[in-house]
C-alpha cells in the first residue's frame, strides 16, 4: 500500500508543525514510512484511534486499547502519539477499566492527550468524573459522529459545557 494524500487530513499549526489525522484504519504504516523517509517523524502531530469494534466483539477493553496503541506506535515509527482517541463507546465497560490505562500511557509520556470518538455525553462525564476523583487526566478531546443519516446527540452539548475539551471534527 502506497502513501496517498487523500488518506489524510493535513494542515499546519501557527508554529509550522505539520498536523496529520488519518482517515482510514490501515493508514498508520504508510504514514509512518512517509514521515520517516522525510526525517519528519517528530514534526507531525498525530491523531490516531484504537478500540474499534470488529464483527466478533466490541473491543473497548484495556487489553485491546494497549494492543491497538502499541501497534500504532510500531507502524508510525514513533515513541508517542500526540492525540489518542477511543473509536466507539461501550457503556457496558466501566470507565474504571479504561481511564487508568489511558492515564498510565499519558504519565509515561506515550500519549499527549486522549479523548473519545462517538461516546455518549453521559459516559464521557462519568469518565472525567472518575479521572478527577482518582487524580488522573481526563478526556481532553472529543470527536462526535457527524452524519445527516445518523445523529448522535449530546456530545456537542457536553463539549460546550467543558471548555477544556477540544473538539475534533470527522465523520468516523
Amino acid at each position: 500500500m502506497g502513501w496517498n494524500r487523500s488518506d489524510f487530513r493535513i494542515g499546519a499549526d501557527r508554529s509550522g508543525r505539520i498536523l496529520v489525522q488519518k482517515k482510514k484504519d490501515e493508514i498508520n504504516e504508510p504514514l509512518g514510512a512517509y514521515l520517516d523517509s522525510r526525517k519528519r517523524t517528530n514534526e507531525a502531530v498525530i491523531l490516531t484511534k484504537g478500540c474499534h469494534p470488529n464483527p466478533y466483539r466490541k473491543r473497548v477493553t484495556s487489553f485491546d486499547l494497549l494492543s491497538d496503541f502499541y501497534d500504532s506506535l510500531a507502524k508510525l515509527k514513533r515513541d508517542h502519539i500526540d492525540i489518542y482517541m477511543l473509536h466507539r463507546d461501550d457503556p457496558d465497560v466501566p470507565v474504571s477499566e479504561i481511564i487508568p490505562t489511558l492515564d498510565r500511557l499519558k504519565r509515561e509520556g506515550k500519549i499527549g492527550i486522549y479523548g473519545a470518538s462517538n461516546w455518549s455525553a453521559a459516559h464521557m462525564q462519568e469518565a472525567n468524573r472518575f479521572a478527577a476523583e482518582n487524580g488522573m487526566a481526563p478526556f481532553q478531546a472529543i470527536s462526535p459522529h457527524y452524519s445527516l443519516a445518523h445523529q448522535i446527540h449530546g456530545a456537542a452539548a457536553y463539549r460546550s459545557r467543558d471548555r477544556n475539551m477540544r473538539q475534533i471534527e470527522s465523520g468516523s
